[in-house]
């Protein structure tokens, strides 16, 4: 893994973390991205003093702009994206008609959105390049119901079907 470039979305805590702390040994160059500023340059040191070379990019998967300017930026600092971690996530508990329509909006733009756009942003770097991994943490709610979840079980499950589908589009790339 030494020195491959490495963007991991939601990186500012819980899988991103651990997954950006497992890595970092490796010699790797990782692309730490989530909203939480603070904790990525607190994890970037962390990182740093384990052995990675690391850029932190405060970014919001649920903006497209930025998802774009993620995988951009990240293409310039090391002139190549080897692996694309889709991890950021939240979950909205409660029941489905008392929580809030705009909190039921938020968790499909971050957990479904947030993925399709972060690929649809790096697959045209991972075709250029003729490789590219990219990683999708759908978690166990992709694959069994979390009652009083509802919008997070629906996120969970559209993505499961959305990367199936994209598994055949890119057979003949990769």
């Amino acid at each position: 893994m030494e020195n491959k470039t490495i963007v991991i979305t939601g990186a500012s805590s819980g899988a991103g973390k651990a997954t950006a702390l497992e890595l970092a040994p490796e010699r790797v160059n990782l692309v730490l991205a989530a909203r939480n500023e603070v904790a990525l340059l607190e994890l970037g040191d962390e990182c740093r003093e384990l052995g990675a070379d690391v850029l932190v990019l405060p970014t919001d998967v649920g903006d497209r702009t930025a998802m774009l300017e993620l995988a951009q930026k990240a293409f310039e600092w090391k002139g190549r994206i080897d692996v694309w971690v889709n991890n950021a996530g939240v979950l909205a508990a409660g029941t489905f008609d008392e929580t809030p329509w705009e909190t039921h909006q938020q968790v499909i733009t971050t957990n479904l959105l947030g993925y399709m756009s972060g690929t649809h942003a790096v697959l045209p770097f991972f075709k250029r390049q003729g490789a590219g991994i990219l990683i999708n943490n759908i978690s166990i709610g992709g694959y069994i119901p979390v009652p009083y979840g509802s919008a997070y079980t629906a996120s969970k499950y559209a993505l499961r079907g959305f990367f199936e589908s994209i598994k055949g589009e890119l057979a003949a790339w990769f």
